[in-house]
């Protein structure tokens, strides 16, 4: 049976960044189908990993923030975020190995994640995801133990 695993990165975008990153992701995105992303796209060939079940990129505003205002309440601040999202084959460390190993992954990866705090030009990428890998509370599998290849069957 094939272990499956999953990869989460969030990074608080900075300030004024967000209108930039939005256009790169959607830069991603099939012509034809906006919101899906193109596995042959430029930026990130997701579709050159055969153990990627999905991968996505997700900015997180809160949008409920104006509930506060309007009950009289404080509003809280929140940073906007960038989460990086991936369910693969086996283990989320040897699918962050291999992106970060994948010469133009990891170009893509610095390029989207140029635009979070902490981020320089030239830091040390591996070390930045790792920082900023969260654990989700609740992660999903669809079909315990079947493998990206075959579900493609």
């Amino acid at each position: 049976m094939t272990p499956q695993s999953n990869l989460v990165i969030n990074a608080v975008i900075r300030p004024g960044a967000q209108e930039d990153l939005e256009t790169l992701l959607v830069s991603m995105n099939q012509t034809d189908h906006p919101g899906m992303a193109d596995p042959k796209n430029a930026l990130l060939p997701f579709g050159k990993f055969g153990k990627i079940h999905f991968a996505r990129f997700v900015i997180v505003d809160d949008q409920t923030l104006k509930d506060f205002a309007c009950a009289k309440l404080d509003v809280p601040s929140y940073p906007v975020t960038l989460v990086f999202m991936v369910d693969c084959d086996g283990s989320g460390d040897a699918l962050l190995a291999d992106l970060i190993g994948n010469a133009k992954a990891a170009a893509g990866l610095r390029r989207v994640f140029q635009h979070c705090v902490g981020f320089e030009k030239s830091p040390d990428l591996l070390t930045f995801m790792k920082q900023h890998r969260i654990k989700p509370a609740a992660p999903y599998v669809n079909w315990i133990g079947r493998s990206v290849a075959q579900v493609h069957k």
